[in-house]
């Protein structure tokens, strides 16, 4: 449980600096470029990350939730076009139910 605790803790930063990095960069609506996909792909990379490791340990909940955020991400990532506020919001919001 200490070591999910401390890689957790890895992962939330990662995800607060991406999630403040897609703040300053969504100012309205915008096409999504290349640095956007890279910030969207490595908020990814940390939820799948924080998915596994709580699946792997039982904690259901948080696998559960990181499973349909990490979908979400795919299609921000793979098929949207365009990212606005509003959506940078509710991944914020989504990012704040994954860490509670």
């Amino acid at each position: 449980m200490e070591c999910f605790r401390e890689e957790t803790e890895d992962h939330i930063e990662n995800i607060d600096h991406c999630l403040n990095s897609l703040t300053t960069q969504v100012t309205g609506l915008v096409m999504l470029t290349p640095t956007t996909q890279e910030t969207l792909h490595s908020l990814r990379r940390s939820v799948h990350t924080l998915k596994g490791a709580a699946a792997v340990i039982g904690i259901e909940r948080i696998a559960a939730w990181g499973h349909d955020f990490e979908d979400f991400l795919d299609w921000l990532h793979d098929e949207a076009k365009k990212l606005d506020h509003a959506t940078v919001a509710a991944l914020r919001d989504g990012a704040d139910l994954l860490a509670s």
